[in-house]
């Protein structure tokens, strides 16, 4: 399936395997959510999280799964682009939700180590722009010359391996 974005140029794109990793975020969202909220009913019975603290939380978790989801179904590297950035301030809010000192310092942090990932997706996207002349996820995927595009796909493994806070990069979640 696609679906086309202005200039018909790929708005979104849905495959097997994307379809798998959609379902896989939203039910597992939808399974996570409730014991988040239990959780922090337990942990912070004297800071007073009423429902106020409930709304802002659901409303980022959702931001931060939906966020998800356009990522997933991105067939356009500014999409991909933007969906990065949203999922990156829904995770400040989420790590920041309880509006204490210590967890600003860790949103904080974590937006630091974020910040990598991000010059890193906007170099490999400059780059495959550059290179290959379209900015469709699916015209890349079918791109002739793949070795000339090796430089811009590392940057943007390496946002990958930074988003997911994988090692050596787990330092920006770690203590969150």
């Amino acid at each position: 399936y696609e679906g086309r974005g202005v200039g018909n140029s790929g708005g979104a794109g849905l495959d097997h395997l994307s379809l798998l990793l959609l379902l896989l975020v939203n039910v597992t969202g939808a399974l996570l959510l409730p014991f988040a909220l239990k959780y922090m009913e337990r942990r912070e019975p004297l800071r007073r999280f009423a429902k106020i603290g409930n709304s802002r939380f659901l409303a980022t978790a959702g931001l931060m799964i939906s966020a998800m989801n356009g990522l997933l179904l991105a067939d356009h590297l500014l999409w991909m682009l933007f969906f990065w950035q949203t999922l990156v301030l829904a995770g400040f809010g989420l790590i920041a939700h309880d509006r204490t000192a210590w967890a600003f310092g860790h949103g904080q942090k974590f937006i630091q180590w974020h910040l990598i990932g991000c010059v890193a997706l906007l170099a490999g996207t400059v780059g495959l722009q550059a290179l290959a002349q379209t900015m469709t996820i699916s015209e890349l995927l079918v791109f002739s010359d793949a070795n000339l595009l090796l430089l811009p796909i590392a940057c943007l493994v390496l946002a990958c391996l930074v988003g997911a806070s994988l090692f050596p990069f787990q330092a920006g979640v770690l203590h969150s």
